[in-house]
């Protein structure tokens, strides 16, 4: 596969012969690491997981079903808003899961609308 990237239009990589759309890789290099270095620490406040989250959910909206991975992250923001706490198990998981998912995070622009919904 030749990537071709056009880089630099807000983060985003284009691959113009595959038709693809991809978050930047060094920006899912960044997250990647934001991740592990999160789960390392083991401590967040919620404020700091939002920002997490938040980037993730910006790099996931090409792939909506890399979405569903969010569920305890946002529980524990609400119960967390502003001091550093342990994360919950259910965090950590997701957070597993959002670096795991990183990679798979590509859209085929030649795929075409469904007739159905």
């Amino acid at each position: 596969m030749s990537w071709n990237y056009l880089v630099g239009i807000f983060g985003w990589a284009f691959a113009g012969k595959e038709g693809t759309i991809s978050p930047e890789p060094k920006r899912k290099w960044k997250l990647h690491y934001a991740l592990e270095e999160a789960l390392t620490r083991g401590q967040l406040s919620g404020k700091q997981l939002s920002r997490l989250v938040g980037h993730y959910v910006s790099m996931a909206m090409v792939r909506r079903e890399s979405l569903s991975v969010l569920d305890a992250c946002y529980a524990f923001i609400i119960g967390h808003p502003e001091e550093c706490a342990s994360m919950w198990p259910s965090v950590m998981r997701e957070f597993m899961w959002m670096r795991d998912l990183l990679p798979l995070i590509c859209h085929d622009m030649h795929l075409g609308l469904s007739e159905r919904v």
